[in-house]
Formats: structure tokens, C-alpha cells, sequence
């Protein structure tokens, strides 16, 4: 594969749901450590479209690729405090409550061979869809936001 430039607010979007759909691949075929895996992944990446949007409307990833490399572009927590930071705008509650579910995610999982209950993997791929449609739906207000300003 050939090495991508900079990233925007859409491609890490684009990504999110391109690795979920392939987590709930992965679920439907009993993969679970594997879905749980890349179902994080998407969380990650739906935070940094949103992140990319706040700072610059969602062009360059320079930012992203700075900022947020290694340990902390991995880490939920740290995401979603400069998610806030930078669009100034809260969690809401219900979505914070799907974090709270997703939050034993990291990359060590690609490592995770022990299978978790299936109830506990469904439970991780249902938060990760419902944040990862709410980072679609303030791309998209974002967007609308944007438009506004510029026309």
C-alpha cells in the first residue's frame, strides 16, 4: 500500500465506517476479539474527523498527524478532551455512556486471543455505532456550519 498524505475530517470518517463495517463482518462470522479490534478503531477515527472539523474545518490532517500521534492518538480519553476542547461543544450524555462501554479498548488488543462473551462484544459494536453516527452527524452539521459562514 502506498503511504497516504494528510488526512481530513472526511477520510478518518470514511475510515471509522469502513472499519466498522468490517467489525460487524467479523462479529457475524464469531471473530470477536477481531471486531471488538476494529471497532475501536473506528471510534478513534470518528474522533479525529471531529477533531479535524473543530480545528480547521475539516481540510488538512496536519494537526491530527502532529498532534496526535502514538500512544495518545489511540486514546479515547485524551481524544475526546481535545475534541471539547476545540469544538468547545460538550458530550452528550448519551454518548458519553457508550464511551464509558468502549472504554477497555487499545491496540493491545490486536494481541487478545481470549474470547469475550458474546453479550460483551455486542455491547462494545452497539456504543461504537452510536458514536461513530454521532461523529457523522456533527461532520455533518460542521459542514452546514461552514457553509454558512463562507456563502
Amino acid at each position: 500500500m502506498a503511504k497516504r498524505g494528510l488526512l481530513s475530517a472526511d477520510d478518518f470518517l470514511k475510515a471509522a465506517l469502513l472499519r466498522y463495517d468490517e467489525a460487524k463482518i467479523l462479529f457475524q462470522a464469531d471473530h470477536l476479539p477481531g471486531a471488538i479490534y476494529l471497532a475501536g478503531y473506528g471510534v478513534e477515527c470518528a474522533l479525529k474527523s471531529l477533531i479535524l472539523r473543530a480545528i480547521d474545518g475539516g481540510g488538512s490532517g496536519g494537526t491530527a498527524k502532529v498532534t496526535y500521534k502514538g500512544k495518545q492518538g489511540h486514546d479515547f480519553e485524551a481524544l475526546r478532551g481535545h475534541y471539547v476542547k476545540h469544538s468547545k461543544r460538550m458530550i452528550p450524555p448519551r454518548i458519553s455512556r457508550c464511551f464509558a462501554r468502549v472504554k477497555t479498548w487499545s491496540t493491545d488488543l490486536r494481541y487478545e486471543t481470549k474470547r469475550p462473551h458474546l453479550r460483551e462484544a455486542q455491547e462494545f459494536l452497539d456504543s461504537a455505532r452510536e458514536i461513530i453516527a454521532w461523529a457523522q452527524e456533527g461532520l455533518t452539521d460542521g459542514k452546514r456550519e461552514a457553509e454558512k459562514k463562507g456563502g
